[in-house]
């Protein structure tokens, strides 16, 4: 089975996928699907209350919204000189709540601006390593593999990639 087929899997199985109708996968606006609750398709249990700052990403499997308080994903604050950063964090396991002090805390960081933090890097998709798989997450221009070892994450569009590593401070996160 390939990386991609075993993402959309996993994806069906960990989210607890009911039923699901509304817009196609990378549409800027994701349907509210049923599902399992306590899901990470159950966004009436959003302990984050769903998408409310200004330009935080909306991610979905399958067209369905998914759970801000599992996959958060907020640009960095102009106000830190972060403005073209974008900060996400993934609950550990998938499917699981961010904690409290943003675990796996993935940045972007094009233009090296977050200090001690490497810049930002884009690669082909074809030199993705064997180590990353599809999680069948999808955003508004983006899907989102996953290092195994959470070590990173990428933002795959068309055949770029962006590689978001982990950081391990989390000490960006004060600057959201």
């Amino acid at each position: 089975m390939n990386r991609c087929l075993a993402g959309l899997v996993a994806a069906a199985v960990l989210f607890g996928m009911v039923a699901c109708s509304g817009d196609e996968p990378n549409s800027h606006i994701f349907a509210v699907c049923d599902a399992v609750e306590g899901s990470m398709l159950d966004t009436g249990s959003d302990t984050f209350g769903g998408p409310t700052t200004d330009g935080q990403v909306q991610w979905a499997v399958e067209g369905c919204a998914v759970r801000t308080d599992m996959v958060f994903d907020v640009p960095g604050d102009d106000h830190c000189e972060y403005g073209d950063v974008r900060l996400i964090s993934v609950g550990r396991p998938l499917g699981e709540m961010v904690g409290d002090n943003w675990d796996d805390l993935y940045i972007w960081n094009p233009n090296g601006v977050v200090p001690d933090f490497p810049a930002g890097t884009i690669i082909d998709v074809s030199s993705l390593p064997a180590t990353v798989a599809d999680s069948g997450l999808r955003g508004p221009d983006a899907e989102l593999w996953i290092e195994d070892d959470r070590s990173a994450i990428y933002l795959v569009h068309g055949d770029q990639a962006r590689k978001l590593p982990i950081d391990p401070t989390t000490e960006a996160a004060n600057c959201a």
